[in-house]
């Protein structure tokens, strides 16, 4: 064998580079392919994963959706609240003209006997006459609707109710329409009569209502009984100045004079209600003791005793009736009455019981 002993000759050189360049090229190919195939399934493995979460998911959902609806579907509807109707509000005329309608229905359903006028109206509407005397605190102008329902038949079941209605306002319209009616508009008597008894059941009156009746009972107008002692009724005190108070008694001072007994018991009521000092009371006190008609003075007696002026001529009148054995046990018995709110003597005191006593065993 030669052994080398130098540098190989370039062309070995060459010969040589190409086939390890082969060698590598061939390798790099190799491995490419190996990684190249390596690679693929692992890509493949992982979109099908995915795909298949996606499909598990989809399905989870539809699932879950099926479920609601077969659930839903099982329970009950659930009831609709029914929401209620929105009530406007009604106005005071609204409320006026139904109450109205429904109190002559009712009338005209149920007719009754027309009492006298001194009776008033029926408890049995009492509910709407309260619903129309509220519509007319919130509403004073619808006074006049009243006040023409009144008119128009005044004397009538729907009259009297109307009357009550407007007595209770005490308004100065229901006042002046009243007294025309009773004092100028008609002649028929039950219908002067409704006028005056719609004043006569009112609480106060004003001035000018005052000044008119003053006017018509000075007058001496009045025939009629009756609507003699229904002005006296609708007489009221009212604040007034002394030349007011003082008119007043003028006036009833010759009403206690009249032929008509009843007349005059109407007067020593009014002239006690009125009086403002003890000497006022003077007519009351001859009253009880003179007038020829017992339940006058018996009237006479209770206005004694209702007054505020507890005088000694007070206490004297009624001791007087109290021994006057004439005098019918009622009057004397009012007059006993009246002595119990006086401040008496021991000796008083014991007259007073054995008077009592007296009274408890006597029979008219």
């Amino acid at each position: 064998m030669i052994k080398y002993k130098g540098r190989l000759p370039s062309k070995s050189k060459f010969i040589l580079a190409f086939i390890i360049i082969s060698i590598l090229f061939y390798v790099l190919i190799k491995l490419n392919t190996s990684i190249e195939k390596n690679s693929q399934p692992l890509g493949h493995i992982h979109d099908s994963r995915l795909a298949t979460s996606d499909f598990a998911a989809s399905a989870q959902a539809d699932d879950s959706k099926k479920a609601i609806t077969s659930i839903s579907r099982a329970l009950p509807e659930p009831k609709k609240t029914e929401q209620p109707e929105r009530i406007e509000p009604i106005s005071a005329t609204e409320r006026l003209s139904s109450s109205l309608a429904q109190l002559k229905d009712d009338i005209a359903a149920n007719p009754s006997t027309l009492n006298h006028a001194i009776v008033g109206p029926s408890n049995a509407y009492r509910h709407l006459r309260t619903k129309i005397q509220i519509a007319l605190q919130e509403n004073p102008d619808l006074i006049s609707t009243v006040i023409e329902e009144f008119l128009v038949s005044p004397n009538s079941l729907l009259g009297r109710e109307m009357s009550a209605v407007l007595s209770a306002t005490e308004h100065p319209l229901a006042q002046q329409a009243a007294l025309d009616l009773a004092l100028d508009i008609s002649n028929n008597e039950d219908s002067r009569t409704a006028g005056m008894m719609l004043v006569a059941n009112m609480t106060k009156v004003d001035g000018e209502t005052r000044d008119r009746l003053l006017a018509h009972i000075d007058s001496n107008s009045e025939y009629s009984a009756d609507m003699q002692q229904f002005s006296l009724m609708a007489l009221k005190p009212a604040p007034s100045s002394a030349e007011d108070y003082a008119r007043v008694q003028s006036t009833l001072s010759n009403v206690v004079k009249s032929p008509n007994h009843d007349v005059r018991r109407h007067g020593v009521y009014q002239v006690a209600l009125w009086a403002t000092n003890d000497q006022d009371m003077d007519i009351v006190r001859q009253v009880a003791l003179l007038d020829n008609d017992v339940n006058t003075r018996a009237r006479a007696i209770m206005s004694i005793a209702e007054s505020s002026f507890k005088s000694q001529k007070n206490r004297l009148v009624l001791w007087q009736v109290v021994n006057n054995q004439n005098e019918p046990k009622a009057v004397r018995s009012h007059a006993l009455s009246a002595l119990g709110s006086y401040s008496l003597t021991p000796l008083e005191q014991r007259n007073l019981r054995l008077k009592k006593a007296q009274l408890n065993n006597l029979v008219d």
